[in-house]
């Protein structure tokens, strides 16, 4: 577990004036890259990044940045 992180979002899928409050209960999974099959139903491609390609990227949602402390004091242990 790397803890619970909340996200807010001024609109939603329902319109402009609907907003949305996503809560994440983050977990860090460690697997070999054949055992890894992204889904491709919502993305066409992805990026693999290093922590520090992903603080630094100005293309990376800062939403995704917030688990990066986290991140690292898991994979520090």
């Amino acid at each position: 577990m790397l803890g619970i992180f909340e996200h807010f979002y001024p609109d939603s899928i329902f319109g402009d004036q609907v907003s949305t409050h996503y809560i994440n209960a983050t977990h860090l999974l460690k697997l070999k890259d054949e055992e890894l099959e992204p889904p491709k139903d919502q993305h066409q491609s992805y990026r693999w990044l290093t922590l520090d390609e992903v603080e630094l990227d100005g293309r990376v949602h800062p939403y995704s940045k917030v688990f990066i402390k986290a991140l690292r004091n898991k994979l520090s242990v």
